[in-house]
């Protein structure tokens, strides 16, 4: 998919699979870089402690090595950042964008069986009992009449 453009879209992204091969691809990319720039780090500090400059003490020389290759250091630092970020950006998309929806829809399934449940319990409580000596009984949802209110009672 990727290797037909230089560049992802972010319709390309709408897809789980689609995602977590561009985060995998990311990953890979700034994994390297993170190496590459360790060891540039590693390499220019001990070329300047080596050859420092002129009218450089040995002291100032480790200083001035540090200070270049301190920025190599960090920009290691924050590949390693770009990588963990990739692996936080498809955990949190399978999380929010694939496991949610199904989570959602098996509450829901949940719900709806609990509603169920609830309706027949009521509607068997509805049916009213038999008793003796009453033949003449009305369901709670039955419609009364206004004037029909007190017939039974007397």
């Amino acid at each position: 998919m990727a290797d037909e453009q230089p560049y992802w879209t972010s319709d390309q992204l709408l897809n789980p699979e689609a995602m977590r091969v561009y985060t995998e691809q990311i990953r890979a990319i700034f994994r390297d870089h993170k190496a590459e720039f360790r060891n540039l780090g590693d390499e220019v500090f001990g070329d300047l402690v080596a050859d420092p400059m002129p009218e450089d003490n040995p002291a100032q020389a480790r200083l001035h090595a540090w200070q270049v290759a301190r920025i190599l250091r960090r920009m290691e630092r924050h590949t390693q950042a770009v990588v963990a970020l990739a692996r936080q950006l498809d955990a949190t998309y399978q999380r929010v964008y694939v496991e949610l929806p199904r989570k959602r829809q098996a509450k829901a399934a949940q719900r709806a069986a609990a509603k169920e449940l609830h309706a027949e319990r009521r509607a068997r409580q509805a049916v009213p009992q038999a008793r003796p000596g009453r033949e003449e009984l009305v369901s709670p949802d039955a419609e009364v009449p206004a004037f029909d209110l007190f017939r039974g009672s007397r």
